[in-house]
Order: structure tokens, then C-alpha cells, then sequence
């Protein structure tokens, strides 16, 4: 992944995921894993945003049922991460989609 943040942390844009938690002490959600996997399909040339943002809900609640007994808190979380990426994800998905598809000519807006 081209877009590692030298922190750590990986949910939320590189400038703003200091305010965007990963996980909140492990006791409600993680979104760690589905962060990454989300970052990972920006970067993919033959990904859309919308197919990567519904990817990014289901395994964010997929991480709510699986590793938190499919908490309330957990899936408001999940909509809400979800939502946030629809609204804002736009300048990052077109930022990874310029670093990585530029050679082959796939760039998508």
C-alpha cells in the first residue's frame, strides 16, 4: 500500500485520522482491518468508489457481529464511518486512483 500513515493509523484521510478512531479500546468496534481493506481498494485500478464504500460497510459490520456480538453501538458506528465516506471519500479516492492508475491510463472520477 502506497498510502501507509507513518502513525499507525488508518481509518479517516491522512490529514484528519488523528481524529477518526481505528477502535475505541477494543470495547464497542474495530474498524482497523476494514480501514485497511478499504484504503486498499481505493488504490485498485478496477474498483469504483461506491464498490469500495459498500465493501468498507459490510466488513465493518461483519466486524460488529463477528467480534462484538453484533453490538448497537457498534453498527451506529459502522453507518456513521459509512456515511462519512460517502460524503468525504471523494478527494481520496481520486488521490489513490491518480498514484496508482495513472500508468494505465484507468484514472476514474
Amino acid at each position: 500500500m502506497t498510502n501507509t500513515d507513518p502513525l499507525g493509523l488508518v481509518c479517516g484521510p491522512s490529514e484528519g485520522d488523528w481524529a477518526i478512531p481505528d477502535r475505541d479500546r477494543g470495547e464497542f468496534f474495530d474498524f482497523t482491518g476494514s480501514c485497511q481493506a478499504h484504503d486498499n481498494c481505493y488504490e485498485k485500478c478496477d474498483k469504483s468508489k461506491w464498490s469500495c464504500d459498500k465493501r468498507f460497510l459490510h466488513n465493518m459490520l461483519d466486524s460488529c457481529r463477528v467480534l462484538f456480538h453484533n453490538n448497537k453501538k457498534c453498527r451506529d458506528r459502522a453507518k456513521l464511518y459509512f456515511k462519512e465516506v460517502i460524503k468525504w471519500g471523494g478527494r481520496s479516492y481520486k488521490s489513490a486512483q491518480k498514484s496508482n492508475c495513472v500508468c494505465k491510463g484507468q484514472i476514474k472520477g
